[in-house]
């Protein structure tokens, strides 16, 4: 009876444990929402991996990206093309696995697209979205370097480079 009074005793003088949950909250990822220019830019990109005449109507049509991880990801889609002959998603995914700049970009579209059905006339509209955009952000930087110009015959180039893209853009 001793001990059982003097084990009671001993667990009362021992401050209680209390156990809690923590509960970690799921890390929100960085959504960056995405604009007209930033889809078409990707699915165009997309189109580009997976087949020779996607590449051939980009370089037709558009050529270049403004935005500089698009442009460099467009060019080693060219490099591989170019190098090997042919193009596949897959392939196209081993060979950027080295690139860590362009990597996660790569995979971010290709997961972004994998349901995407694919036809030229699907490349031709997102073409003709992201070739707008592109023209009317050179625009808006041309009329600011006008702005800003001193020299009216410089300023004269300047207005007719303007009119020239609003012309191609109509």
């Amino acid at each position: 009876d001793l001990s059982l009074d003097v084990l009671k005793n001993k667990l009362n003088d021992i401050a209680p444990v209390v156990v809690k949950k923590v509960i970690e909250e799921p890390k929100k990822k960085d959504t960056i929402r995405k604009d007209g220019f930033i889809i078409g830019s990707e699915k165009i990109l997309y189109f580009m991996m997976n087949g020779e005449e996607y590449i051939d109507l980009y370089q037709k049509k558009l050529g270049f990206f403004s935005d500089s991880l698009y442009r460099e990801i467009a060019n080693e889609i060219l490099y591989f093309y170019e190098t090997n002959g042919t193009i596949t998603v897959a392939d196209f995914i081993t060979y950027v696995t080295t690139k860590s700049e362009i990597k996660d970009k790569v995979m971010e579209i290709v997961n972004d697209s994998i349901n995407e059905v694919i036809t030229i006339e699907a490349m031709d509209e997102y073409i003709g979205a992201v070739s707008k955009v592109m023209t009317k952000n050179e625009i808006k930087r041309l009329k600011i370097l006008m702005k800003n110009e001193l020299d009216v015959d410089k300023k004269m180039k300047l207005a007719m480079q303007i009119a020239e893209l609003k012309k191609e853009d109509v």
